[in-house]
């Protein structure tokens, strides 16, 4: 069976169970349950699972779905005022991290980005911590870099 149209299938079915469920929970749980979110994530978790047991063979959904995900959760803790100034390293960590689930025969290959990410995620510490006048503009911009007019 075509693979996209069995994804698709997955999605759209764990949405409306995904909607029924969040309509059995507390009013205030409720804006904290994104169904479409629950959907895609819960989908791609399943193949992915499928694909370690060679049931499921394309990664390239798999991929889509994940990257997604990434994006999904990237939003959630840029709204963390704390988190916003470390954007690039967290951004860089999202994109290594469904690598090494979609890939893990190579997880080798992983070892010079998450040597990089190591070493921006400390210079952006040591920058944050710092905090001085003459940094000041640096930080802003880094914050700002992505913030609508």
């Amino acid at each position: 069976m075509n693979s996209l149209l069995v994804i698709s299938i997955s999605i759209i079915s764990i949405f409306f169970i995904s909607l029924l469920i969040k309509s059995f929970l507390p009013l205030k749980n409720q804006k904290n349950f994104c169904a479409i979110c629950i959907a895609v994530s819960l989908t791609w978790l399943i193949f992915l699972i499928a694909s370690w047991l060679n049931i499921f063979s394309n990664r390239i959904i798999l991929a889509i779905l994940m990257g997604q995900s990434s994006l999904a959760i990237f939003y959630i803790l840029d709204k963390k005022q704390a988190l916003q100034f470390f954007k690039l390293p967290l951004l860089l960590t999202l994109i290594i991290i469904p690598y090494a689930l979609i890939a893990p025969s190579q997880i080798k290959e992983l070892i010079p980005p998450l040597l990089l990410v190591a070493g921006l995620s400390i210079i952006f510490l040591l920058i944050f911590s710092l905090k001085s006048n003459a940094l000041a503009p640096f930080i802003k911009r880094v914050v700002e870099c992505c913030k609508r007019w």
